[in-house]
This record gives structure tokens, C-alpha cells and sequence, in this order.
């Protein structure tokens, strides 16, 4: 699969009449290597590319067969090639430092911005859906047992704290991002950070949106629970957004434009009377990053369509400030024949 991500590349840079590609983001490497390196520069010809790299790097890049692997030294040499007259690089992703990095090294050379790398990472190969599924399989037991494990009395941040716990437990690495736990009035807050001292009530809601990162890829899902019964005002928001959930996932087919999902979602909160309440984008790509292309923003920021291999969120919300907020959230796989909800 590694292989043939790179042959893409090449064949791309033909097409867009790019003599080379260089990639220093982390995330692009790993996408093409296999291999999280903190810092190196992979340049890409039509038919060879390099990598280089630290010294001290060069033990963890041995499983790298398909690219020549260089001390990172010896760059200048190469990357001031003659060849290499117009070259591309993943704008999205390089900083103000980094650019002047590279244009220290390309001095005579045209620098062309593109977004080639990020938008091959929106259709996912075999490989990437295996481990997405599986990963998303690992989410939904996870949770099933934290959601046995809370009680009345502990508080957000140790209903986080066990999550991570129990992803470690079943071998993923680490959180995908922050966790959010937010209890009561804190679920009015689509970002909130869990607190030490907040402590779970009995009946009230408990918005929780957690995501774990394994073999490289992440997961991210959106509940709202509650120990004892749900209050009735909450119990029909969650319904309101899973509905306005349904309706968006019904319209997750290839070919669909983005705006369709988003407005789709949109109209069943605004037939309730709750469109002013749902203050952010319907979702995203989720994969190596966890939010990534292609976003779902409101309608008049939406452009594309959906395509197969794409996996998304879709996680529409109402927001009471200051008293409370739900969110329904699931990871979706785009197919030929239709939508599928992973985990």
C-alpha cells in the first residue's frame, strides 16, 4: 500500500507538470512511509524518492524499503538539483519558518503550492479502512465498558483519566485528542475541558466525546448518557439530533455534495425550532489526523462532493448556553453502495 501511495504522487506530480515534491509534515511522512518522524524532508521525482533524515533517525526508518534513505546533511546537495525546476510542497501544512527553510534550499527553483498530499489522504485505501474498523470496533467496546464503570460521585477529569486507561489497556497508544466529558451545563460547551471537581449527578446528562489512536489512525464518537434517567428535556434533544443524524447519514452516498449533509441536518433542527442552536459543522474527515478533509462547515463555506474511501463524522449538536448540550456523533464509511457506520 506504501508503494502504491507513492507511485500516485508520482504520477501526479506528471499531471500537474511538477519536476519534484517535498513533504516535511510529520503526518504527510507517516502517510507515506509507515514511520512517524519528528523532522525529515522526502523529496519525490517522477520515478525516485529520497528521504532524508537524523542520524539518529535511521534505526526506526529501517522498515522503509520503497525510498532511498539519505542523511539529512546531504539535502542541499540534491535538492538544488537542476532538475528540479518546479517543485511542490503541501502549503496546508509547511509554517513560516519551514517555507523559509525550504526556500533557502531551492534558491532558482519555482515553489508551487498544492494540497496534493492532504487531498489523496481523504480516500482511504484497503489498508486504512481495515484499521479504522477495527480501530472503531476497539472505540465502541471501550466505551461500552466505561459506561459500566461511571457512577454518581466521580468526577469528569477520572471518567477521562479511565478512558485512557482502558484504550492503553487494549493496546492503542494514546487519546486521539483532549477528551471531553461535560456534565450538566458543561455540555453547552462544545470544547469543554473536563474539571477535578466537577462530580457526576445523578439523572443529568453527561456529554462524552472521545476518540483513541492506534497503528497510526484515530477514532471519534460523540454520546450523551446519564446514571439513573435521562431528565425528559434532555432525553428529546438527543432525539432531535439523532434524527437530524439520520437524516444527514441517509444522504452520505457517492456523489452527494457536502452542502446536501450539512443543510439536510440543518432542517431538522430548524423544523424544531433549534437551527440557531447547532454552532458549529456537521463534521469531518477523521484517519491519520483526527479532523481532517473534507470538512462539513456551514453551507455557504461547503464545497466538494463525497467520494468512496472517504471515512467522516457526522455529529450534529444543540447547545443550551449555560444549562446544557447534546451531541450524537459517529464515524462514517463511504461506499459504492452506500453509507457505513464503523464500530
Amino acid at each position: 500500500m506504501l508503494q502504491s501511495r507513492l507511485k500516485k504522487v508520482q504520477q501526479t506530480l506528471k499531471n500537474d507538470n511538477l519536476d519534484a515534491f517535498v513533504i516535511c509534515d510529520p503526518i504527510h511522512l507517516f502517510y507515506l512511509t509507515g514511520v512517524f518522524i519528528g523532522f525529515g524532508i522526502l523529496v519525490i521525482r517522477p520515478k525516485s524518492a529520497q528521504l532524508y533524515i537524523h542520524q539518529m533517525t535511521f534505526g526506526e526508518c529501517q522498515a522503509i524499503k520503497h525510498i532511498q534513505l539519505l542523511e539529512l546533511s546531504s539535502s542541499i546537495q540534491l535538492i538544488n538539483s537542476k532538475e528540479s525546476k518546479r517543485v511542490g510542497f503541501e502549503s496546508s501544512s509547511v509554517t513560516v519558518e519551514r517555507l523559509t527553510y525550504l526556500k533557502s534550499h531551492f534558491k532558482g527553483h519555482k515553489l508551487i503550492r498544492s494540497s496534493l498530499i492532504s487531498t489523496m489522504r481523504q480516500l482511504k485505501d484497503a489498508q486504512e479502512i481495515k484499521i479504522l474498523s477495527a480501530n472503531a470496533i476497539l472505540h465502541s467496546k471501550i466505551f461500552a465498558t466505561l459506561q459500566k464503570w461511571i457512577k454518581v460521585g466521580v468526577t469528569e477529569q477520572e471518567i477521562a483519566n479511565q478512558f485512557e486507561y482502558l484504550l492503553r489497556k487494549e493496546g492503542a497508544q494514546e487519546n486521539a485528542f483532549d477528551p471531553i466529558v461535560a456534565a450538566g451545563s458543561g455540555g453547552s460547551i462544545p470544547h469543554y475541558r473536563p474539571s477535578s471537581t466537577r462530580k457526576i449527578k445523578k439523572n443529568e446528562p453527561i456529554l462524552i466525546d472521545i476518540g483513541l489512536r492506534k497503528d497510526g489512525y484515530n477514532t471519534d464518537m460523540t454520546r450523551v448518557i446519564s446514571i439513573g434517567k435521562m431528565e425528559p428535556k434532555v432525553d428529546k434533544l438527543y432525539s432531535i439530533v439523532q434524527e437530524a443524524y439520520e437524516s444527514a447519514l441517509q444522504c452520505a452516498v457517492v456523489g452527494e455534495k457536502l452542502s446536501t449533509l450539512d443543510l439536510a441536518a440543518r432542517e431538522v433542527l430548524k423544523f424544531y425550532g433549534y437551527e440557531k442552536e447547532f454552532i458549529h459543522g456537521l463534521g469531518h474527515g477523521v484517519g491519520i489526523e483526527t479532523h481532517e478533509l473534507p470538512y462539513f462547515r456551514p453551507l455557504n463555506n461547503i464545497k466538494g462532493k463525497l467520494e468512496a474511501g472517504m471515512v467522516i463524522t457526522i455529529e450534529p449538536g444543540i447547545y443550551l448556553p449555560n444549562s446544557m448540550g447534546v451531541r450524537y456523533e459517529n464515524m462514517v464509511y463511504i461506499t459504492e453502495s452506500g453509507p457505513k457506520v464503523l464500530g
